[in-house]
């Protein structure tokens, strides 16, 4: 198939963070373009409901260009748009948002500006290594595909993270076979890094005590170990504790099972814990659900308010259970494992709450605001990390009787298509 080639002008950025031309052919989907950007491209040879193409010459930039941070930027599949101007760069985040509630049929007056994030901030991270002729090549996969960009430098990562990387690689490289590929998860905690390695391999005592080395000479955390055989993914173990892993909850500390999950910076954690105790202040008795680790039980039940958390996660569960013990919280905190896709909170358990704070993964809490909708609940907080998911749910809520009072989008996931928010509902007394 021969390659079609055309000249065009960037009209807007998507909401992937490819920049959109409209031409007689179609809407055209460009990566790594600006608005205003004049383009020759190459339209995809592959079939796709979408049309795409990539930049062949910038015949002029137009003035929302500029130069991108990071030099892994357009072959590093993490960040999508650093070299958009900050003006243009914010609207487009504030899109994201304003964009979503707009389909559901809900205006963008309750959307306040964008809390900016900053680079340098990111506190946990997800890599992957491969072993080749000339050693582990550890970096990150490229925008539809499995190839593994070799990384020297990240400047959304805390610097901490970006120091480890070598000597992680250079591990790395002892502990592959060739073409053997790992999975790394780090995240930064207020005692060090916790690490965690997946691979296609079991550890012998001889690689358990070279693990244990690397954690002293790193001064590691945590390091923990998961196998992946014939598509089996084995039970994650701690190889060496040096240090408790803890991230603090407004002052709580609480030690994170391996590679759980947490906000994805301390500063954005902050502006949602903020949101969600000034939305709940007053009310006497709190559920959290999608709970995790407590980063909201905790500092709503330190306010003096009767909290009970719930999630899927056992082991995230267990560790708010203890911190809460430990801070003395214990007559404050209830806790349930539970499976809320499952068996969400039904009216009869919603109604001894004043307050709701829902937290759920990307594909939102349908269900659960189903049953929110025609619950007597008079506040409902609502954080997420997808737009179109909250809005669905907002939508839903919305019609059952809430007043949508605001949302604040949190740019807690720098340069990249995804967007943080928290919003408030309330029941019209």
């Amino acid at each position: 198939m021969n390659s079609r080639y055309l000249e065009v002008e960037v009209n807007s950025l998507g909401s992937g963070g490819d920049g959109v031309a409209e031409t007689g052919e179609g809407r055209i989907f460009i990566p790594y373009s600006a608005p205003g950007d004049h383009l020759r491209v190459r339209l995809a040879e592959k079939p796709s409901s979408t049309m795409r193409a990539e930049i062949v010459e910038r015949l002029k930039d137009g003035p929302s260009r500029r130069e991108p941070v990071c030099p892994h930027f357009s072959v590093c599949g993490g960040c999508a748009v650093q070299h958009v101007s900050e003006e243009s760069y914010r609207a487009w985040k504030y899109s994201l948002v304003s964009d979503a509630l707009a389909h559901r049929g809900i205006g963008p007056a309750v959307v306040r500006q964008v809390v900016p994030g900053r680079v340098g901030l990111r506190r946990r991270t997800r890599l992957h290594a491969r072993l080749t002729a000339r050693g582990a090549v550890l970096g990150y996969l490229t925008v539809r595909s499995h190839r593994i960009v070799p990384v020297s430098e990240c400047p959304v990562l805390v610097p901490a993270i970006v120091d480890f990387f070598e000597p992680l690689r250079a591990l790395l490289t002892k502990f592959l076979s060739r073409g053997q590929e790992a999975e790394i998860a780090v995240t930064l905690c207020g005692t060090g890094l916790d690490v965690s390695i997946a691979m296609g391999k079991s550890l012998q005592l001889a690689e358990r005590k070279k693990l244990v080395s690397f954690a002293d000479a790193n001064n590691l955390a945590r390091l923990s170990w998961q196998p992946l055989q014939r598509g089996k993914v084995g039970e994650l173990e701690t190889v060496i504790r040096r240090l408790p892993p803890t991230i603090a909850y407004a002052g709580i500390n609480v030690e994170i099972p391996p590679d759980a999950f947490v906000q994805a910076t301390a500063e954005g954690e902050a502006v949602l814990r903020d949101a969600v105790l000034a939305s709940t202040a007053g009310s006497r008795r709190v559920a959290d659900l999608f709970a995790g680790c407590g980063a909201f039980s905790l500092p709503v039940a330190a306010a003096g308010v009767h909290v009970t958390a719930i999630d899927s996660a056992a082991d995230q569960i267990a560790s708010l259970e203890n911190a809460a013990r430990h801070a003395m919280l214990g007559e404050f905190v209830r806790t349930e494992t539970r499976d809320l896709n499952r068996r969400p909170l039904m009216a009869e358990e919603l109604k001894v709450f004043d307050s709701v704070i829902l937290d759920p993964p990307r594909a939102g809490a349908m269900v659960q605001a189903k049953l929110l909708a025609d619950s007597s609940v008079p506040t409902v907080v609502y954080v997420s990390c997808n737009p179109a998911s909250f809005a669905r749910d907002a939508r839903i809520m919305i019609d059952g009787g809430y007043d949508l009072r605001t949302v604040t989008p949190v740019d807690q996931f720098l340069f990249s298509p995804h967007i943080e928010l928290v919003a408030t509902f309330r029941r019209p007394i």
